[in-house]
């Protein structure tokens, strides 16, 4: 008999639950949707198996891709740019907490093109979202040519923060350093903190876009931002120094994962109590934890990150 280990589902008790897993008999919350003969589970909310009952045994509740329409489409660098998108209402709203993120591709292009996206701004009262991409292969470069005016959305999905249960607990000070198109992610969470009157710093360097950008999408006082330089130490001095001077009890790592082993280093010594979060680096492909693309491992059994959350300190980035 395999032994079960009951993982924290991102999806669970929400509109998407149960899922395909359930129907697979591969749930990573519920043991009894994963086969076993009693329960067990990670989670105190509706109960996933009782619902699974009730719909007859099928996921009903999946995921829609919408058409969406181009606003406009703004180069930042050669080789980063950003896309404003024009959403249904209802689909647009779905993206407003952090860690939310979609699957996009020309509308009249196959599967095989969509890109995860996270949102850099959700705005009620036009419907549209930004997004900043950087264009590092076929997919995101088609989503770059000017022939590309309409897209096909799928989403939303909630897995685009590891460690999100640490973003969403109340902070006094948060540090976050972001890099790169991350750029774009880390605006998104500090609007949401700004909105709860929480203070930000915001460390921006340009990374691998070779833009700075974030500031577009902040207003005065949704934070202090702090500029690095690209230094050979990837800002570890700079960044240092701000973990000390801010206090931060909850520190955020939205770019690469050699930024984010930093970060978990430095705040283990300097800020041993502060809770950490990061940006989901894992390979995205199906966002529904079937293909086995952003498998992780850690001190428990492998993870698929577009659907568990394991705890920070156990992931191996």
């Amino acid at each position: 008999m395999r032994d079960w280990h009951s993982l924290p589902c991102v999806d669970a008790g929400s509109w998407y639950c149960p899922c395909y897993l359930a129907e697979l008999g591969q749930c990573v919350n519920c043991s009894l949707l994963a086969g076993f003969d009693h329960c067990e589970c990670a989670w105190c909310g509706s109960c996933a198996h009782a619902e699974f009952r009730w719909r007859l045994e099928k996921a009903e509740n999946l995921r829609q891709s919408v058409r969406s329409e181009l606003v406009l489409r703004n180069h930042v660098s050669s080789n980063t740019f950003i896309i404003k998108i024009k959403m249904p209402t209802w689909f647009s709203a779905r993206l407003s907490p952090p860690g939310s993120f979609v699957f996009v591709r020309p509308h009249d292009h196959p599967t095989h093109f969509d890109v995860p996206l996270s949102p850099a701004q959700v705005s009620a009262s036009d419907s549209t979202v930004d997004f900043a991409v950087q264009v590092v292969g076929p997919k995101s470069r088609a989503l770059s040519l000017d022939s590309c005016t309409s897209f096909a959305v799928r989403g939303a999905y909630f897995g685009g923060i590891l460690g999100l249960n640490n973003l969403k607990q109340p902070a006094k000070h948060v540090l976050i350093v972001a890099k790169g198109v991350a750029q774009g992610c880390a605006a998104h969470i500090t609007r949401y903190f700004a909105d709860r009157k929480t203070p930000v710093t915001l460390a921006v360097g340009q990374g691998s876009s070779d833009a700075v950008f974030a500031r577009r999408w902040l207003s005065d006082g949704d934070a202090r931002i702090v500029m690095l330089d690209k230094t050979d130490d990837h800002n570890s001095g700079d960044i240092r120094t701000l973990i000390r001077s801010t206090a931060s009890d909850l520190i955020i790592s939205a770019g690469p994962d050699i930024q984010h082993r930093m970060l978990q280093t430095l705040a283990n010594e300097i800020a041993p109590r502060s809770r950490t979060a990061y940006t989901n680096n894992a390979l995205m492909c199906c966002g529904e934890g079937i293909c086995g693309s952003c498998t992780v491992s850690g001190a428990a059994a492998p993870a698929r990150a577009c659907k568990v959350m394991p705890p920070v300190n156990i992931l191996r980035f």
